[in-house]
């Protein structure tokens, strides 16, 4: 006789959370996992970055609206270029390259995290973007 086994139901953030809190791990803490963690997610988003931006677009002006807008300060101020900094210089491109490729002073290792952090300050930035202007996609 066979019995089946018990089905557990687990409860878990979504991508939108997950990136709230992350962000603010980040924000906090300053660890190359969270960025690492943070960026992981959106690029591997289920429904494609489009869907994730329409999330956080719905999200804005819902009950945690203010936390969303916090969430997505410290993307931009963590990843995306500004007036005096090209984002792929800031921390959190640099962090995700420096966990997922190590710190080595080989020529190519360097190369690798410069173009690393280069697509992780374009996702972000294109996150934003598609976030802030939803028409522009």
């Amino acid at each position: 006789m066979t019995t089946a086994s018990p089905v557990e139901q687990v409860k878990h953030a979504n991508l939108l959370s997950f990136t709230c809190l992350k962000a603010f791990a980040l924000d906090q803490r300053n660890e190359r996992k969270d960025a690492h963690d943070l960026v992981y997610c959106i690029e591997h988003a289920p429904d494609g970055l489009d869907t994730a931006a329409e999330s956080f677009r719905r999200e804005l002006t819902g009950k945690h609206g203010e936390v969303v807008r916090a969430s997505l300060s410290i993307l931009r101020n963590r990843f995306a270029s500004d007036d005096k900094t090209e984002g792929y210089r800031k921390d959190g491109p640099v962090s995700v390259a420096k966990f997922e490729l190590g710190e080595g002073d080989d020529a190519a290792v360097r190369e690798g995290r410069l173009l690393r952090q280069r697509e992780v300050s374009d996702l972000i930035e294109r996150l934003l973007n598609r976030i802030e202007n939803p028409d522009a996609s």
